[in-house]
């Protein structure tokens, strides 16, 4: 079993780099992806051990475009080569709405069902073995390993994927050596020191823009094909969100932002700083210093917060394997807090609070290797020098495999 890194950038792709997406690929040759960025599909077919029709299932930690703008290409080659076997799709809730939406606006073909588990935000989701989850999802179950959805700190609803993978599906027994357990976590930060009324407001929702009432929603297994959408299992009230759990919505800009392409054209070379000189927030965050009182307040709502990865902490306990955005160097820490993602320092120190043997750092933003990969050799040594000597870290290109042992 290994792993593959078919994107491993941010936000905007480079040549050599697409956004977002792991496959996990059995020893039997099926395959589940984990995010779906742009290029996604194109990784995929230009390969020879990576058999698009077997998928079976897809992980999206959440649905910013980064990390879903390559799902549809897969879902359309899936029809094209004449896929009819189920595909499980788990992602935070609003993606069957996303697709519906797509379906009808674009004419997209889906010719087989697709299990959709949503998930919310509030606690962890028991995804795996059968016996223990409210859900059914055939492709991630019959082979019976642990398999959770934790929820993360992020701007919208992200969630890290622990999976305790068997070396040897058959004698599986849940002892420590005979399985490899790895956590690959979506976009995540310590909270985020966004002034109010840029950009997002997850608080404030009318209902005319609002994806939905999820006050006494509850999360959803669902089919879909296209003729038909049928409810495949009914999960417990147990289950149910609490009332605080909202979707979110996209505000418009606010008055004050004002971007020119001179300004794009500097930030993608890397010249401009990250809040960008022509942007200009309500508030201006002081500079970051020693005393956390100094530091940005979160101001707008945040789905999740520093205490979700004591949750994660307490319900893995350790892992062989890490896999962990890391957008930033260290001396970034001003623009993660603002952009809710993680510096090489937190990423190492929540490797070392895992216990983890080996972490792989994803995520990169692209102004660190544009021109050079200089930039990432310095986050790496970063992250070696936080994380010891016990850490193996490994800073991967696309195509870069990795064997679970």
């Amino acid at each position: 079993m290994k792993l593959v890194f078919l994107g491993t950038c941010s936000a905007l792709p480079t040549p050599k780099r697409n956004t977002s997406c792991t496959a996990l690929i059995q020893d039997n040759n099926e395959m589940w992806l984990f995010d779906c960025g742009e290029g996604s599909l194109r990784s995929l077919l230009s390969r020879t051990d990576t058999n698009v029709g077997n998928i079976t299932a897809i992980f999206l930690t959440h649905l910013h475009g980064d990390h879903i703008f390559g799902l549809f290409s897969v879902l359309r080659w899936l029809t094209l080569h004449g896929i009819t076997r189920t595909l499980d799709l788990i992602a935070p809730v609003g993606i069957k709405e996303l697709i519906e939406t797509v379906q009808r606006i674009t004419d997209l073909d889906i010719d087989y069902p697709i299990n959709f588990i949503e998930l919310y935000g509030s606690k962890e989701t028991i995804l795996s073995p059968f016996n223990k989850s409210q859900f059914s999802a055939n492709a991630i179950q019959k082979l019976g390993m642990p398999i959770i959805a934790l929820p993360l700190s992020h701007r919208i609803r992200s969630f890290g994927y622990f999976l305790d993978i068997p070396y040897n599906y058959e004698m599986y027994s849940g002892e420590k050596e005979k399985s490899h357990r790895l956590l690959i976590c979506g976009d995540t930060g310590n909270g985020y020191g966004r002034p109010p009324g840029t950009f997002f407001n997850q608080s404030e929702i009318p209902p005319s823009l609002s994806l939905g009432d999820t006050s006494s929603a509850t999360p959803s297994s669902q089919q879909i094909t296209t003729s038909s959408s049928s409810s495949i299992c009914s999960p417990s009230s147990s289950a149910t969100p609490s009332s605080s759990t909202q979707p979110f919505i996209l505000r418009p800009e606010p008055k004050s932002l004002s971007v020119t392409s001179t300004d794009l054209q500097e930030s993608y070379m890397g010249a401009m700083p990250m809040l960008g000189p022509s942007v200009t927030p309500p508030v201006t965050p002081k500079p970051l210093s020693s005393d956390s009182s100094s530091r940005p307040v979160r101001t707008t709502h945040n789905f999740g917060d520093a205490g979700d990865w004591e949750r994660v902490e307490r319900i893995v306990q350790y892992v062989d394997t890490l896999v962990h955005e890391t957008t930033y160097p260290a001396d970034r820490e001003r623009d993660a807090e603002f952009w809710g993602h993680s510096t090489t320092v937190n990423t190492a120190q929540r490797a070392k609070r895992l216990k983890a043997k080996q972490l792989v750092m994803m995520h990169f933003s692209a102004r660190y290797f544009k021109h050079s990969d200089d930039g990432l050799k310095l986050m790496k040594k970063e992250t070696e020098r936080e994380c010891g000597p016990s850490i193996k870290v490994i800073c991967p290109f696309d195509g870069t495999d990795l064997y679970l042992k």
